[in-house]
């Protein structure tokens, strides 16, 4: 693991990281901006991650915390520095600041500049085995694991590998070993041009899975090119087909959105990332679990107090739901409900309804007819599965 001494070691703000004024730049027309807190402050900022094409509200104080390392410093020095704006002594914030300084190092915002942005507290680096793959990219690190871009030795084929920290198991290990591997269970099971096709899973020494490397871009990625109204007709057909298919196999993504869905260079969709799914009827040791990212949750998922906790487990009409509020984003490059706040976004996830006035000229009536029914606030008012969804799509768009 990495070591640093506080007052030794300096750190310097990632080249990716921008921290942007909103009282200086109006971004609400040009970014699709999410919250990490539950109410703004008076005075806001966005951090802007360019390699994660992400982007976070965050306060004056985080702003300020930051700032202070635009050139390399000691976190110290910033300590020092923190204590005598504030007027307290040192060691009154001194716990806080490292905790926070941990949280931001290890998610590559704060970097070492002896060594790469990447190799920040890593379990395997670049040209480092991980059974018979070779690590050419360490492509970033999540709570409880490590991604990676690998070769494998044996035919020169590129993978991506899950790596699960060892740090992470603890008392729970295998149950959490059980919950990791799971993802990749239902992947084997899955047998489509359309998911991302697993290749193997050990669970000796490391634990790690491995997984088929996509040559693909996110939609919001492929979004930000600029793209034909028939282009995103022909490629929301395909994300679809490839939600029905898993809908027909009895499987439940569990965390449907853009990042979620590679665009191939011929419009076909990969679906990555099942770490949240569920068979509908779950086998009697699967685990279940509970997520979803803040503009997709259904209204009878969300829970209005904390978007940190979503109240019940994926399904397919709350699937149905998730995949129209993607659809009219690519569709009208916007999401269909907004809000500054999370109180402001949930309270309109439950109680307002989509705007469709302004497409009127630029969609079929009948595609805004039928994303309005699988936005219905009510379950039973959408429909069953992706499998109705995509048959409905596909009689609208034959005409």
């Amino acid at each position: 693991m990495y070591q640093y001494k506080i007052n030794r070691d300096k750190f310097v703000l990632s080249p990716w990281i921008e921290i942007v004024d909103l009282q200086q730049e109006n971004l609400f027309d040009d970014h699709d901006l999410w919250l990490n807190c539950k109410d703004l402050p008076d005075r806001r900022f966005v951090l802007m991650n360019e390699k994660t094409d992400r982007e976070y509200f965050i306060n004056e104080s985080i702003s300020y915390f930051l700032q202070q390392f635009k050139d390399p410093i000691s976190l110290g020095s910033v300590i020092e520095v923190l204590a005598k704006e504030a007027n307290v002594e040192r060691h009154a914030i001194q716990d806080t600041a490292v905790a926070f300084f941990k949280s931001l190092f290890v998610k590559g915002i704060l970097l070492d500049p002896k060594i790469e942005d990447k190799h920040q507290e890593i379990e395997a680096g670049i040209g480092d085995l991980i059974g018979n793959y070779i690590i050419e990219d360490v492509i970033c690190s999540k709570k409880d694991i490590w991604i990676y871009r690998a070769k494998n030795t044996d035919n020169g084929k590129h993978h991506i590998i899950k790596l699960l920290k060892q740090d992470y198991l603890g008392s729970r290990k295998e149950k959490k070993i059980q919950a990791f591997k799971q993802e990749f269970d239902i992947m084997k099971e899955l047998d489509s041009e359309f998911i991302c096709q697993f290749i193997a899973f050990n669970n000796e020494d490391q634990v790690y899975g491995v997984m088929e490397y996509v040559y693909g871009s996110t939609i919001s990625s492929w979004l930000k090119m600029g793209q034909s109204i028939d282009t995103k007709i022909q490629l929301i057909h395909n994300l679809l087909e490839a939600s029905a298919y898993l809908h027909a196999t009895g499987v439940v993504h569990g965390d449907i959105h853009s990042h979620n869905f590679l665009v191939l260079d011929d419009l076909k969709i990969k679906v990555i990332d099942f770490g949240m799914s569920n068979h509908i009827q779950p086998e009697e040791d699967e685990i279940i679990r509970r997520g979803g990212v803040l503009h997709y949750l259904p209204p009878e998922k969300l829970n209005q107090s904390s978007f940190k906790f979503v109240k019940e487990k994926a399904d397919f009409r709350s699937e149905v739901y998730q995949l129209a509020v993607l659809i009219y984003s690519i569709l009208f490059d916007e999401k269909p409900f907004k809000g500054i706040t999370w109180k402001d976004l949930s309270n309109n996830i439950r109680n307002s309804n989509p705007s469709f006035n302004s497409h009127h000229t630029t969609v079929n009536t009948e595609i805004i007819s039928l994303l309005s029914k699988a936005l219905s606030k009510k379950p039973e008012n959408r429909f069953r599965s992706a499998v109705e969804f995509f048959d409905r799509w596909k009689d609208i768009i034959s005409k």
